[in-house]
């Protein structure tokens, strides 16, 4: 019997491993996370990129700048499909030897890219609109357009300006009293402020972290973050007003909120070095490039917590990246130290909404959000597994055939009835969750199931169910009857009503 019980622990426990493998955010999150590469002519160094967010054949197209052979160029490139970049056509950025940033501008549908010495205006095709020669162009790192206000931003080592979108010329709006201190910027245009992060920077020359107003371009907050604390680069969610900062020394990026209060820590790749992020309502996410490990650290925004670590071209310092998301698809362009650069498509946020049901109607009513099915209802989801476990299960029955489904040009199948819930999906995944439980059970009682205690049966019952309904699997329903069976079971159970019956045998 001791033996037994010793077998009954071990498959209680590999049970619970296994609901947390399934429940793991990295293992879920990296099968839908893929990698393909752009590649360029040979000699290139590509420097910075920007997305286009038109529509029709524009939908996932990059613009990159770089050098080739000491001359500057722009390239344009489409992803035909989505798993395949190609570089469409480039244009010679004539007077210099040296790329510095480029930038999208979607109300007028032009791109404005900077080298060493110019900055130019250029058609969706490339075609040179207009050039200023400039030698403050040298010292420009980032560009950045405010559509809200349209404003081109200029971002450079010692503080930012703006650029005539018209005439090209440059406008110095705000200096930082450091020299040469600022090494990353962005904009939280709803707040009205830039976000400028470096080493020693701001008035009192001890920050790492400044706010500055885009009305007055005065400092209003500073973070100083101690010890030897440097901040490479700062990205901006600005739907949420929170600020992510890079700290390379440290291998980690720090959450802050627009008062610049800290409030999160996340350790990330080795030497994070830039940052892109989408903040849409269907996948909020921050993408890291780490100079260190080559790699992508995707993160969750809202539960600051790394998903996935794709590996990527070498993404060395002062490279770049973009995201753009288009559907439930999102690119990053990651500009590399070589001809070939990468790009991570994130297929994990889904942009399906279901239709609210009575249930739904019923518990957005005030007074009944205190009922239990309702509470259970309103609490957040589990954490990046519902949706990606969904598609992937999905998937798998509707290539066999269990299910009426259709495929899109993407490969994934949507079911004709696409409520996991009562399209038979959820209920059969509940079955074969019940039956790896009952093998492992099997397994560790020696295939004496009836030794196997009562009060563990109704526990692993109701994980299980637990589980599906936490995933969204079942209708919360499910969970309720299940509580009100057991408790009857007990209740009978106590009472002797089954007596010896064998029904419970091996307690």
């Amino acid at each position: 019997m001791e033996k037994n019980n010793t077998r009954i622990l071990y498959g209680i426990i590999a049970m619970f491993v296994i609901l947390l493998g399934v429940y793991s955010n990295d293992m879920l999150y990296a099968n839908a996370v893929s990698t393909v590469n752009a590649t360029f002519t040979a000699g290139t160094t590509t420097q910075d990129v920007t997305y286009s967010s038109a529509t029709g054949s524009d939908t996932h197209t990059a613009y990159v700048i770089g050098t080739n052979a000491g001359q500057a160029y722009a390239w344009k490139t489409s992803a035909t499909p989505l798993t395949t970049y190609n570089i469409l056509f480039n244009v010679t950025l004539t007077g210099s030897a040296s790329a510095r940033a480029i930038e999208w501008n979607d109300d007028t549908l032009f791109i404005y890219a900077v080298t060493n010495d110019k900055i130019y205006k250029l058609s969706q095709s490339l075609g040179i609109a207009g050039s200023l020669a400039s030698g403050t162009a040298n010292i420009i790192q980032e560009l950045f357009y405010d559509t809200t206000n349209e404003i081109l931003y200029y971002c450079t080592n010692d503080g930012y300006g703006s650029i005539n979108t018209s005439t090209l010329a440059l406008t110095n709006l705000y200096s930082d009293p450091q020299t040469n201190s600022v090494l990353g910027c962005d904009f939280d245009i709803p707040n009205n402020v830039a976000v400028l992060a470096g080493t020693d920077i701001g008035a009192t020359f001890n920050c790492e972290l400044i706010t500055v107003s885009l009305t007055s371009h005065t400092q209003a907050n500073c973070v100083n973050a101690g010890g030897s604390n440097v901040f490479y680069s700062v990205c901006v969610d600005d739907i949420g007003s929170k600020y992510w900062a890079l700290g390379s020394s440290d291998s980690n990026v720090k959450k802050y909120s627009s008062a610049l209060s800290l409030e999160a820590t996340v350790t990330v790749g080795t030497v994070p070095r830039n940052c892109s992020i989408n903040t849409d309502d269907t996948g909020r996410r921050l993408y890291v490039a780490n100079e260190g490990s080559d790699t992508i650290s995707i993160v969750d925004i809202d539960a600051n917590v790394v998903l996935s670590s794709p590996s990527v071209c070498d993404t060395v310092a002062d490279r770049k990246l973009a995201t753009h998301r288009l559907s439930n698809s999102t690119h990053t362009f990651v500009t590399c130290n070589s001809n070939t650069n990468s790009i991570v498509i994130d297929d994990t946020v889904s942009d399906f909404v279901p239709t609210p049901s009575a249930s739904d109607e019923f518990c957005s009513q005030p007074e009944n959000e205190n009922i239990l099915t309702c509470r259970l209802q309103t609490q957040p989801p589990l954490v990046g597994a519902s949706t990606l476990l969904n598609q992937s299960s999905t998937n798998i029955i509707c290539q066999i055939g269990l299910v009426s489904c259709t495929q899109d040009e993407e490969g994934n199948f949507t079911p004709d009835n696409p409520d996991i819930k009562t399209n038979g999906i959820g209920y059969l995944l509940t079955v074969i969750a019940f039956g790896i439980l009952i093998s492992i059970f099997w397994l560790a009682s020696g295939g004496r199931l009836g030794d196997i205690p009562t009060f563990v049966w109704f526990i692993a019952t109701l994980s299980i169910i637990g589980v599906m309904v936490g995933f969204d699997f079942l209708d919360v329903t499910f969970l309720l009857i299940a509580v009100i069976a057991i408790i009857a079971l007990a209740v009978a159970k106590a009472k002797g009503i089954f007596g010896d019956s064998g029904l419970f045998k091996g307690e």
